[in-house]
């Protein structure tokens, strides 16, 4: 059994842990007007004063991590009560420490409650860093195995931000390969976007550039042509995939701008959500961690509401966890969501549109080549495909990102997608 108590030291509810493997696993009091778990932390009464001191505060998971850190000496530690990081939770540590240093499991639930924590602490102006705990293993269990001095030097060498979502990119990419190079450029070009201090910024070029094997200018290039909301007509190569020198690896930024777009339009009105899920078939969103991003939209709009940071949580590609952070975690709700969505669908069907037509005109070039016949129909559907590309040159509805593109400028070439 664990005591539980307010911030003024009394004692309001239990948590309790069961000893044998039956479920739960973790049960707490039920609420009552006194003990609310949402605005709770355990351990706060006793680590008030160390994290005062500090200036920080160690976040983990469960009662034994707090109990084995504050045994170990480091009485800066306090965990969420067996539930997900609440905003209340956020604005009671805020009070005392200007930073919070997250140390959650390194799997996929506590990378999900990571991200979780990790936006709202940021919406409540907290300094947040992540601490890389081995595979597998708890704070509990790093005390216990490393000892106090190793798991400290984890501790100090947390990962801000930024970093965490560049680790969280690259996890799963092969960074020998353009495509992976061009991948993980794609997911942390939303973080640098929303970073606000030009220096900071910067210095995260730099790092993300070299860790890419990529110049500097490349990264720079495609996250100002980010910003700018998508690329010009003739702009149809990554800059990433331009300086590793091995291949021009085409990425057509149109489709995937539109895409980024699109699911921010629908994270925004849960009710625009459902309205365009019917739309989104296997091949209009360009990539599979878009399609899941989007099946977790429609879904939470269909069922009990869902923060942005909680439907992160539920995704388990790593990958669109990292986008979906980048795209989703904003201070500013995307205006105009309807308008938005109707413009990008209207893109990603006209880029759809052009891809087929390129596959057609390669068929007919292959049957010229080997003189044979064109198969039936072919001819017809290519006609009919060029009539329809000619009659929308640029997309049905390309008109509402060309304003902002062009009232961007205006402003002297500031960003105005929401994460930037």
């Amino acid at each position: 059994m664990f005591p539980i108590t307010n911030p003024s030291d009394k004692v309001v509810g239990f948590g309790a842990r069961a000893l044998e493997a039956e479920e739960p696993k973790y049960l707490n009091s039920p609420e009552t007007p006194v003990f609310s778990k949402g605005r709770l932390l355990y351990g706060y009464r006793l680590a008030r004063e160390g994290i005062r001191a500090r200036g920080q505060v160690l976040l983990v998971e469960g009662y034994m991590d707090v109990i084995a850190c504050h045994q170990a000496g480091l009485t800066h530690a306090v965990a969420s009560l067996g539930t997900a990081f609440t905003r209340d939770q956020a604005r009671l540590l805020i009070q005392v420490a200007g930073t919070a240093v997250l140390a959650y499991d390194a799997d996929a639930a506590g990378t999900g409650a990571t991200l979780r924590g990790l936006a709202i602490l940021r919406e409540a102006g907290c300094g947040v860093r992540v601490a890389m705990l081995p595979e597998g293993r708890d704070p509990d269990d790093c005390l216990r195995e490393l000892g106090r001095d190793r798991f400290e030097l984890v501790v100090g060498q947390a990962l801000p931000l930024p970093e965490y979502h560049f680790h969280l990119a690259r996890r799963d990419v092969d960074l020998n390969t353009v495509e992976g190079k061009v991948s993980v450029a794609r997911a942390i070009l939303p973080v640098l976007a929303a970073l606000e201090n030009e220096v900071e910024r910067e210095a995260y070029l730099d790092r993300f550039a070299r860790e890419l094997g990529v110049e500097i200018g490349a990264l720079t290039e495609d996250l100002v042509r980010y910003q700018r909301q998508g690329l010009r007509a003739g702009d149809k190569y990554s800059a990433v995939g331009d300086a590793t020198g091995r291949e021009r690896q085409q990425a057509d930024h149109g489709p995937q701008r539109a895409a980024e777009e699109l699911l921010r339009a629908m994270a925004t009105d849960p009710t625009l959500a459902r309205r365009v899920s019917a739309e989104l078939g296997d091949e209009l969103l360009p990539d599979p961690a878009y399609r899941e991003i989007a099946a977790g939209l429609v879904k939470a709009a269909e069922g009990p509401g869902l923060t942005p940071a909680q439907l992160i949580e539920t995704l388990e590609d790593p990958r669109a966890r990292a986008l979906a952070a980048g795209l989703l975690l904003s201070d500013r709700p995307v205006s105009l969501a309807e308008r938005v969505a109707d413009d990008c669908l209207h893109k990603l069907r006209h880029h759809r549109l052009r891809r087929r037509l390129e596959h057609l005109q390669g068929e007919i070039r292959e049957c010229e080549a080997k003189r044979e016949g064109i198969r039936p129909g072919l001819l017809e559907e290519y006609l009919a495909l060029v009539k329809e590309v000619k009659e929308h040159p640029t997309g049905p509805g390309s008109q509402y990102i060309g304003e902002q593109r062009a009232g961007s400028e205006k402003r002297g070439g500031q960003a105005t997608h929401p994460a930037g």
